[in-house]
């Protein structure tokens, strides 16, 4: 009888632990004015701390108002805008960039299921006690005379934090006893 009920506070615990009923939503954005990019390199502009390195994406935009190259158009898939992931200033995660011409331009990227996928494999392979940032990046190609400009930038970024119920974790306790129990009665006989 009593291994019974300890297999059974043990079932009940695990399957408990891995139920996680609440997740807790929130929002990070920013925005910027004008920005004017003369010159090669990357410019880091609006950006914004994410909560914990646990937390999942669940949406992703970013938009770029009034974008123009002032030099040739189109260098490559490098001139232009880019919605990136830090690790403690390290790029772990590049969006595919809005990518300037000789018109101006109003672009959007929206992160479609695999890009969602990418920036949360970027952020389950930051070490621990890392800082996550999403910010836009601008990478301008540097001619003389080439310009990067842009009316305004901004993002959004809905993110979802796992949280478990009281009750699965005193569940979860409950089936460590047990386990603890079980050991000792392992040993004992």
């Amino acid at each position: 009888m009593k291994n019974t009920i300890i297999a059974l506070a043990l079932a009940s615990g695990l399957f408990a632990v891995s139920n996680e009923a609440n997740a807790a939503t929130y929002t990070l954005s920013g925005s910027g004015g004008q920005v004017d990019y003369y010159g090669t390199g990357f410019h880091i502009g609006a950006s914004a701390v994410l909560d914990s390195s646990l937390d999942t994406f669940a949406s992703a935009t970013f938009s770029v108002k009034g974008l123009v190259d002032q030099g040739n158009g189109y260098e490559g898939y490098t001139n232009g805008f880019f919605l990136c992931l830090y690790d403690d200033g390290v790029k772990i995660y590049t969006s595919p960039g809005l990518i300037a011409s000789h018109f101006l331009q109003d672009l959007t990227f929206t992160a479609d299921t695999i890009h969602l996928a990418e920036m949360n494999s970027a952020l389950v392979l930051m070490p621990s006690g890392h800082t996550a940032k999403i910010g836009i990046l601008a990478e301008s190609v540097g001619f003389a005379g080439w310009e990067l400009h842009a009316a305004s930038t901004s993002f959004r970024a809905d993110l979802t934090t796992a949280i478990p119920e009281p009750s699965a974790c005193a569940l979860g306790a409950v089936a460590a006893l047990g386990l603890l129990v079980r050991r000792r009665k392992a040993q004992l006989v």
